[in-house]
């Protein structure tokens, strides 16, 4: 184990590291299933209907369906959003200069894709994510599972580590666990919500930290003149973060002439282009120095299908490949289910398993799979897999101690 620089032993947890598989179990719904809830919220929104949003948004979810050869869950509701997102972009003010001229427009001019009319295109699109808002804030309302077990692990956490957290999720179960202490950059109270401060976030470096690396149901735009155009902020209270979770000026600009809509939740392809407006770069570079700093990572419910994400952990594991590793995740049939996709049908999680975070499980005999109290070593005795979910392994904390000593021993 590396000697820590700080005054505890450093862990980096979390979608580098909390995931999407980790609030499943507390009640949002899986990318399919979200899917459909939407689906049938744009179907019912009034001014989708009434800009033409809702044909637009199931025509073009037939296209990638057809594209996908009918695979639901390649045609997902975050595909369909960076589609429409993009198309809305690609439209042509004669009279503008040149660096608000979109540079691929003249290569689409005749893309039959143009049919889609731009208010319908951002009908749909701020719907969608309007209703993500405020679906995920009603289920942290009311989570399906109760977060004592969870309250539990954090503090068992905070008592030997320095928890720096970045999560990829929009939902606030981690923030309800952990009682609102962490820390979040967010420490400038203003009114009923705080403001980010660049400055507090780099000095307040060693302390339990929370950091929701692609926005959250807490994040809102304060609408007063002390604040500029797109600055986000910070609400205690979901319901004031709700009612001030849209923005309706302009976007942000993008280098290709194009704009990137603005949001309190980031969604679609473009994830790292996003990540250019304060709080999200400086998460985004803090997250890359935590990687590097840490003295174990911890993975849960992540699909390391983010790859700016898989970047710093490639990198870091890399540098440092003595630091222990423990993924949670979920596979049907647990160890066993673990060791037939490993062995008999690699996907591209057990590939960036392998490549990203350079835990080899490809050598490993089945009788290996689960052997540790349920836990799956590598081969490297580096990294460790517990493959019955997040809620699974809350019910069985007790193993984490023996696992981490097996890890750095």
């Amino acid at each position: 184990q590396c000697k820590s620089l700080y005054s505890k032993p450093r862990l980096i947890f979390g979608g580098i590291t909390v995931g999407a598989g980790a609030s499943v179990e507390f009640g949002i719904p899986a990318t399919l299933g979200f899917g459909e809830l939407i689906d049938e919220a744009v179907q019912s929104d009034d001014y989708c209907r009434y800009s033409g949003g809702v044909d637009t948004y199931f025509e073009i979810k037939r296209e990638l369906l057809k594209f996908y050869k009918g695979n639901k869950s390649e045609a997902h509701f975050e595909r369909i959003y960076h589609v429409m997102h993009e198309l809305s972009q690609f439209r042509l003010n004669q009279g503008a200069i040149p660096k608000y001229r979109p540079v691929m427009h003249p290569f689409l001019e005749s893309s039959k894709n143009h049919i889609h009319p731009e208010k319908a295109l951002r009908a749909a699109s701020r719907k969608m994510i309007d209703f993500i808002y405020s679906k995920v804030s009603d289920i942290c309302g009311n989570p399906k599972t109760p977060l004592t077990s969870m309250s539990i692990f954090l503090e068992a956490l905070a008592e030997k580590y320095t928890p720096r957290i970045y999560t990829t999720n929009y939902d606030d179960f981690v923030f309800q666990a952990a009682h609102g202490r962490y820390f979040t950059g967010f420490t400038r109270q203003h009114g009923d919500h705080s403001d980010f401060s660049s400055s507090d976030f780099w000095i307040e470096w060693d302390q339990p930290s929370l950091f929701h690396l692609h926005g959250s149901i807490h994040m809102g735009f304060p609408r007063s003149s002390n604040h500029q155009i797109g600055d986000i902020g910070w609400y205690h209270d979901r319901e004031r973060a709700r009612k001030n979770s849209s923005f309706s000026g302009s976007g942000t600009n993008r280098m290709d002439g194009t704009q990137i809509e603005r949001s309190t939740i980031i969604t679609g392809l473009d994830k790292l282009g996003r990540l250019q407006q304060p709080p999200y770069a400086f998460y985004y570079s803090g997250l890359s120095r935590d990687a590097m700093e840490a003295d174990l990572i911890l993975i849960i419910g992540s699909g390391l299908s983010d790859l700016h994400i898989n970047t710093f952990l490639k990198s870091a594991q890399r540098e440092r490949p003595n630091v222990p590793i423990i993924y949670i995740g979920y596979w049907e049939r647990g160890a066993e289910g673990l060791y037939s996709t490993v062995r008999f049908e690699p996907n591209d999680l057990s590939l960036s398993l392998l490549h990203d975070l350079g835990i080899d499980l490809f050598r490993k005999k089945e009788r290996d799979f689960g052997a540790h109290n349920g836990w799956t070593l590598d081969t490297h005795g580096k990294a460790a897999i517990w493959a019955d979910g997040f809620q699974s392994f809350l019910s069985n904390q007790e193993t984490f101690s023996d696992i981490v000593a097996l890890l750095t021993k």
